[in-house]
């Protein structure tokens, strides 16, 4: 019997209610037994000086999805002491250990279009189902999107669907910025991890003071 996985990568900092019903919208909408999330030790496309220790990043996480059943997280790309992650080598490993699983990755439309610059694209689409967030408002894109799909479908035999999303403009960025500013962030992210932010400084020497 095959396995349904949803997998979602990315630095999660921090992690944020945009995230976390991305999630869930793709659990629901393809009946995937799992969500593992899959936070990066090394992304090749960041600056890893802006980047707050893997512990704070990791204990975010643990705690916006430890209410969650079907919510894990994978420590597969942060066990990788050398070198840049790429999602090529995590799929790599994930089919030999998991040969029985079908594996659906979970992307922004916006990554869709760069995906022609990932290493070994035409492999990772040979290699998984690709899920792609179109999200409400997003009409503009949709049809590119929808081009874009059907050009990978024909020219690599992938495997593309669309997660449907409402609107929720809500970034990690913008939540580091307005952390640094101490400005208050919340309803952007869990409470549990809104108040370790606040209680650890992440993102500041000092934040949410009163005067």
């Amino acid at each position: 019997m095959k396995h349904c996985i949803g997998l979602m990568g990315g630095t999660f900092n921090p992690i944020h209610y945009g995230h976390l019903l991305l999630a869930q919208e793709a659990k629901e909408q393809y009946d995937l037994e799992q969500i593992w999330f899959l936070p990066t030790r090394r992304p090749p496309h960041k600056d890893n000086d802006e980047l707050p220790k893997d512990k704070e990043r990791m204990e975010m996480l643990r705690l916006a999805i430890k209410d969650h059943p079907a919510f894990t997280i994978s420590m597969l790309e942060m066990q990788r002491t050398e070198g840049k992650t790429y999602t090529y080598d995590t799929l790599r490993e994930l089919k030999k250990k998991y040969p029985m699983t079908e594996f659906y990755f979970i992307i922004g439309s916006d990554s869709l279009f760069y995906l022609h610059k990932w290493s070994h694209f035409e492999e990772l689409l040979q290699g998984m189902v690709f899920l792609v967030a179109l999200r409400g408002g997003e009409q503009e894109k949709e049809e590119e999107l929808k081009q874009l799909m059907e050009k990978y479908r024909k020219d690599y035999h992938a495997k593309l669907d669309v997660i449907k999303m409402p609107l929720i403009e809500i970034s990690s960025t913008f939540i580091r910025e307005k952390a640094k500013e101490d400005l208050s962030i919340k309803y952007y992210l869990p409470e549990n991890v809104e108040e370790y932010i606040k209680t650890h400084h992440v993102y500041g020497e000092e934040s949410f003071s009163c005067h």
